[in-house]
């Protein structure tokens, strides 16, 4: 059975040796590419958040598996802190379901629940098949694979729980290897999907939505085009796009990423770009960015002007249109991520529930009481809550 090598942050260049034959089919060039600068550059070169957290790629075999490690004391972003994500964003995304008498209780019991795990350690893991992206592309370990990440990481960092991002509870096969290496769920996020075949089974008010939208790209306010690689002050532009709409508008607690991060996504071709500019000035108003897993297309990241008038630059709705048009061409499922429920909802998306799986048996009794009591607490709030609203 392989071992379990670890290469950090500084290393970028000893791993890409390592890799250098590669050829393994879960890894395209563009992948590899990005695991490179991924070391290279770290959560503090990418994020403005979250930058005390370390990264690491574990190759396991011919597996290459993305880590992030949080010892406890970075609780500022979502994507590298658990403590952050579902103590601090649920409670968050909680505030803004009605009616309140029916989400208050739950939101004060993960609240006084999460001053209790905090206190015993519930924010430091080790964050498995963390990408730093906000939806972890598809990384399918084998069981042997896993069970020796398992053990290895267990040995490396004996005080960390660890916890594997973007968890597909309708994948059986994962499901039943996940079970078998000790791994247990908790409920992550609502998701939504679009599925370009069953555009003819959509109401006829979805349908209509959706050609109204692919109908920007001859009727719009909006020019796209698709550059390989940013220009500085592109990604300046992008980052500040990017702040405006999921810092400003949104939240603080999401990742802060800067302009190297937009850099290097494109750079590496790990997330291409479609940058929406006005035909009237030629200025850059929006963005897309997304990526292709085997069975399916994921929109990454939008952002755009918020201050815009919605009416006369429907920014959003041509971002859907740039993806819808995608998933219709390459004829995959597009994956939505999380947010802005109601307009996925009116052009036909369908929702589920995305889950991690949290390993903890190494632990204290105390420490694994606290991730089942949060699991527990979470699952059920995700059976009950409406989470349509976020």
């Amino acid at each position: 059975m392989p071992e379990v090598e670890l290469f950090r942050s500084g290393q970028a260049d000893a791993f890409a040796r390592r890799i250098a034959s590669c050829s393994d089919d879960r890894y395209t060039p563009e992948r590899r590419a990005y695991f490179v600068e991924f070391l290279r550059h770290g959560p503090s070169g990418l994020m403005d958040n979250g930058r005390s957290t370390r990264a690491f790629i574990a190759v396991v075999g011919d597996a290459l598996v993305p880590l992030v490690v949080n010892d406890g004391d970075v609780d500022d972003c979502y994507l590298v802190s658990t403590r952050c994500h579902y103590i601090l964003y649920m409670m968050f995304e909680m505030s803004k379901i009605r009616p309140r008498w029916k989400t208050w209780p739950l939101q004060r019991a993960v609240g006084l629940l999460g001053r209790v795990v905090t206190r015993a350690g519930f924010n430091r893991c080790v964050s498995i098949n963390n990408w730093l992206l906000t939806t972890s592309p598809q990384n399918q370990l084998t069981r042997d694979e896993l069970a020796t990440l398992t053990a290895g990481l267990c040995r490396l960092f004996p005080e960390h729980a660890l916890v594997m991002r973007a968890v597909d509870p309708r994948e059986i096969t994962k499901k039943a290897v996940i079970a078998a290496c000790g791994y247990r769920l908790i409920a992550h996020r609502p998701v939504h999907e679009w599925d370009p075949t069953r555009i003819a089974r959509l109401s006829a008010n979805q349908r209509a939505a959706v050609r109204k939208d692919l109908a920007l790209f001859h009727d719009g306010p909006f020019s796209v085009r698709e550059p390989k690689d940013l220009a500085p002050a592109e990604a300046q532009r992008v980052a500040w796009l990017y702040h405006a709409l999921y810092i400003g508008k949104h939240s603080r607690l999401n990742a802060c990423f800067n302009a190297g991060f937009f850099h290097v996504v494109t750079s590496t071709g790990m997330t291409p770009i479609a940058l929406l500019e006005r035909k009237d000035t030629g200025e850059l108003v929006a963005f897309v960015t997304y990526f292709e897993d085997p069975g399916r297309l994921v929109s990454s990241l939008v952002g755009y002007d918020p201050q815009l008038p919605r009416n006369s630059f429907p920014c959003y709705r041509m971002a859907l249109a740039f993806t819808f048009r995608l998933s219709i061409e390459r004829r995959k499922p597009l994956f939505l991520s999380t947010g802005a429920a109601s307009i996925k909802q009116r052009r036909g998306s369908y929702e589920w529930m995305e889950h991690e799986a949290y390993f903890v048996q190494h632990l204290p009794r105390t420490r694994q009481l606290a991730w089942d009591a949060m699991a527990a607490l979470l699952n059920m709030a995700a059976a009950r809550l409406d989470t349509s609203q976020i």
